[in-house]
Order: C-alpha cells, then sequence, then structure tokens
C-alpha cells in the first residue's frame, strides 16, 4: 500500500466518526402549548409542552455535551426549571428543576434535594437515573434555603467540589470553605 493511499484511508476513517452537532428548536403549537424538537443531523425528537415551559425568550441552554443538552427556564426568585434532552434517537426529555451543576464528563447532575434538610443535595446520573444524595451541613448557613449559602458547585476528575463561605454575610472577613466528594464512593448501595 502506497503512503497516499494509506493517508486517504486515515482520513476516511477520522472523517466517519466526527461528533454530530446537536441542536434544539421550539416551535408553536397554539396559544397554550409548543413543540420542543432536538437532536443531530441523523435524527430529531420531539415533544410538546405548554408554553408557560417553553417560552422561547425565557428558556435558555445551561450545559452541553455530546450527550444530553440541558436548558434552564427562570420560574421566578430563586427557582428554575430545567429540560434535559438526551442525544440520542427515541428518547424523552427528562424535567427536573433546581439543577446546580453539571459533570459533562461523567453525565451526572446535582440538583436541590427538597426532601432533606440532612441531605440537601441530589446526584442523579443522566445514563441511568441511578440516585444518591449527600449529607451536607453549612455552618452560620443564614437562609431558609441552603443553595443560598452555597458560593460554587463543581466538579474535578472524579470528585464533587462544594465552596461556601462562613459566617455567609456580605462580610470582608468570612472564612471560604470546602467539602469535597469522591464520585466513586457515591451510588454504592
Amino acid at each position: 500500500m502506497k503512503i497516499k493511499d494509506f493517508l486517504l484511508m486515515i482520513l476516511l476513517l477520522f472523517s466517519c466518526h466526527k461528533k454530530e452537532k446537536s441542536f434544539y428548536e421550539i416551535k408553536s403549537i397554539n396559544k397554550d402549548s409548543s413543540q420542543i424538537i432536538w437532536g443531530n443531523s441523523i435524527f430529531k425528537n420531539s415533544q410538546n409542552f405548554e408554553n408557560f415551559v417553553l417560552d422561547k425568550d425565557k428558556i435558555k441552554t445551561k450545559w452541553k455535551n455530546e450527550n444530553f443538552i440541558i436548558l434552564q427556564r427562570e420560574t421566578g426568585s430563586e427557582a428554575w426549571i430545567n429540560l434535559i434532552l438526551p442525544i440520542k434517537k427515541n428518547e424523552k426529555l427528562f424535567q427536573t428543576d433546581q439543577v446546580l451543576a453539571f459533570d459533562s464528563i461523567n453525565n451526572i447532575i446535582v440538583r436541590q434535594n427538597y426532601n432533606s434538610e440532612e441531605y440537601p443535595f441530589q446526584l442523579i446520573k443522566l445514563n441511568t437515573f441511578e440516585k444518591d444524595s449527600i449529607r451536607f451541613k453549612t455552618k452560620n448557613c443564614e437562609s431558609v434555603n441552603i443553595v443560598n449559602c452555597i458560593d460554587k458547585i463543581d466538579f474535578n476528575e472524579k470528585v464533587l467540589i462544594i465552596n461556601w463561605t462562613t459566617p455567609n454575610k456580605f462580610e470582608k472577613n468570612g472564612k471560604t470553605e470546602i467539602a469535597v466528594y469522591s464520585l466513586e464512593k457515591l451510588f454504592k448501595k
């Protein structure tokens, strides 16, 4: 085989495995409902929703990777709805609320868990919908809603990192605290 033929074959192999660009769009059906359409150049999924959820002016892309598009729609002060669009043929979207962080490598979201003050954060693996919660307590959190005391929630390789400042006031002498959770220890039954 000639070098030219070999290089052409390599180029063809790489071009066959290119990642498809994903999209979503919202189309009005009538005064009460709209349709969300999402997918890529190979497929399209769709689902109907009431216009309140699919308000074109209020829904925005929050996070995105090759597996999911996560949309966010503000619904009021300190409240929002998230629509999670799987980039897979014939899949339905997943609706939740208060998504605080997205691990684009492991496809995990962190959302506020309203069912427990002791375990205020719920993690969901989007590929399997497996759930786990984190035991967490900030010191000197003066808010009824613990999310208001959190400065940042982030993922770094195989850990979840939560940053907050105590006391949680608008003072210069607050102390930044960090909690680190291993993702390998979560989701174990």
